[in-house]
């Protein structure tokens, strides 16, 4: 959302709710983005491919763990870009829970980046800092596949 000259946005719900909202980050005027041709680079299904044969395969993420994804030098994006641009999704997870993304070498934030119930496959748009090494790291509460695709980069 667009940043209202008072440093506020607006929200609108036809019905009375409870809304919490998460800010994962922001462009400022120095930065910019490169989009790139959409590249998977984590796969963990039985018969996952991704671009370059890494984090291919490898298995339902167990609940309770993380992985650490390279994406720097990978699906187009440069060693120093600083932000990525994610489609990730679940599918065939064990239970209801949800999935965090976030730079590696930093604390595991109290956010999701998205929410499931068992047995669905749900996708989500996510913008995630890149950490250590130029690593983001993916938390799953449950245990759940996990796929991941770039779409592009910040700078």
């Amino acid at each position: 959302a667009k940043i209202g000259d008072n440093g506020t946005i607006c929200l609108f719900a036809q019905v009375a709710t409870h809304v919490i909202v998460d800010v994962n980050g922001f462009v400022g005027p120095t930065d910019s983005f490169a989009a790139v041709e959409p590249g998977r680079v984590a796969d963990s299904r039985s018969d996952g491919a991704t671009i370059d044969g890494r984090f291919a395969g490898t298995g339902a993420l167990a609940g309770g763990t993380v992985l650490r994804l390279d994406i720097g030098g990978r699906a187009g994006v440069p060693t120093g870009a600083t932000a990525v641009s994610l489609n990730v999704t679940v599918t065939e997870p064990a239970a209801s829970g949800y999935l965090t993304v976030f730079p590696c070498g930093t604390p595991r934030p109290n956010a999701s980046s998205l929410n499931f119930v068992a047995g669905q496959t749900v996708p989500n748009a996510v913008l995630a800092k890149i950490g250590n090494n130029g690593r983001v790291c993916l938390f799953a509460q449950v245990t759940t596949h996990v796929i991941v695709d770039v779409n592009g980069y910040f700078t």
